[in-house]
């Protein structure tokens, strides 16, 4: 899988990028909204018209110069079926914070912190090739464990 990461922590974007590596996905870090946006685009214009440029974006909430909320806004008005996981410690705010938005699209939650076997299931397990595969993927409880789609 393709899979866009915005996150400013040195060492959380070391876990992800290590433990996606692992499994064989191809991980572009980004560490502010600005950069995460730009980094979107560039490959949205080669992916071509139909195509989402990565099969997942991981945003955390609280970005520098753009928060992720803002990012996804962006996103979504480019490529509206685009996969947006948040990987954050206010969870419960993110959704309050979507309002109209959260409505009309889908997002999926990782409550901060996680164990890198979580990303890694909810990174996988949101695929539909993946999807099936994962027994016992439950509705997030807004504060452990990983979310089905909300």
């Amino acid at each position: 899988m393709d899979i866009l990461v915005a996150e400013d922590s040195q060492s959380t974007c070391l876990m992800y990028k290590t433990t996606l590596e692992a499994r064989c996905h191809n991980v572009v870090i980004t560490t502010n909204g600005i950069d995460c946006v730009n980094t979107y685009m560039d490959k949205l214009r080669k992916a071509g018209p139909n195509n989402n440029p990565f099969d997942a974006v991981v945003l955390d909430y609280d970005l520098p110069r753009m928060t992720g909320i803002d990012v996804a806004k962006q996103i979504l008005q480019l490529r509206p079926n685009q996969r947006i996981i948040f990987a954050t410690a206010f969870g419960n705010d993110v959704l309050h914070k979507l309002g109209d938005l959260h409505r009309d699209k889908k997002f999926e939650l990782l409550e901060k912190p996680f164990s890198p076997q979580i990303i890694i299931h909810q990174v996988e397990g949101g695929s539909n090739l993946r999807k099936k595969k994962l027994a016992g993927f439950v509705a997030w409880d807004g504060h452990t464990g990983f979310s089905d789609v909300i």
